[in-house]
Order: structure tokens, then sequence, then C-alpha cells
């Protein structure tokens, strides 16, 4: 493991006070300011957002059952990242659609943009 993953880690795991030190190192870790923005909100319900990206990896792979057994995990989790589930509501949308449920696609469409009324949802369908 590479010294700048190792200052990453410790980022996450460490107590606030240490975080915001581990903090001034990010930039020497990441590749640019979109990958630095990802690594700095990683410190928080890192596990929702490992799930969500799992996700992601499985409904690009064409795993729609698998994406949507991961991706309900944070939408059914009690106080799970915010972030984490409004994508997860429009991911899952997708993949309904993709499975040609559209009712459940728009439900969960429904659910993304009650909970972030300005998500881009243009790919999605429309009610």
């Amino acid at each position: 493991m590479s010294f700048k993953w190792l200052i990453v880690l410790w980022y996450i795991a460490a107590p606030i006070w240490l975080s915001r030190i581990f903090m001034r190192m990010l930039p020497v870790c990441a590749a640019g300011e979109l990958e630095l923005e990802i690594l700095k909100n990683l410190r928080y319900s890192p596990e929702d957002k490992i799930t969500l990206e799992l996700g992601k990896i499985l409904e690009s792979e064409g795993k729609l059952t698998d994406a949507l057994v991961v991706l309900r995990q944070i939408t059914s989790k009690l106080n799970a990242d915010w972030r984490s589930a409004y994508r997860s509501f429009s991911l899952i949308s997708k993949v309904f659609t993709a499975l040609d449920k559209r009712g459940e696609a728009e439900r969960y469409l429904n659910l993304c943009l009650t909970c972030n009324p300005r998500y881009p949802v243009s790919d999605q369908p429309k009610s």
C-alpha cells in the first residue's frame, strides 16, 4: 500500500481532531479537484458510499438483480447517508426501467426527487 493511501485511510479512520491534520495532506493524494472532493466526503458514511459504488458497477455490468439487492441495503437502512440514499433511489429507478417495470421505476424516481428535488433525472422515465 502506498503512502498516499495510508494518508487517506488515516483521514477516514482518525478522530475528528486528527483527521483535520490528514485532510490538509489529501491534495497530495488526489489526481484532481473531483477526486479530492470524493476523498474528503468518503470519511462520512463510507460503508454507504462504497455500497453505492458497488451498485453502480453491478448495474453497468448488467447484473440488475444483484444491483437491486446491493442498493436496497442503503435505501432500507435507518439513517443511511442522504446522498447515497437518493442516488440509490435514482439508480434503482433506472434498473426497474431496464427490467420494464415502469410502476416501480416511477416509484423510486419519486423517492429520489422527494429526497433531492434538484437531482438531474433527464435520463429517467417521467411520470
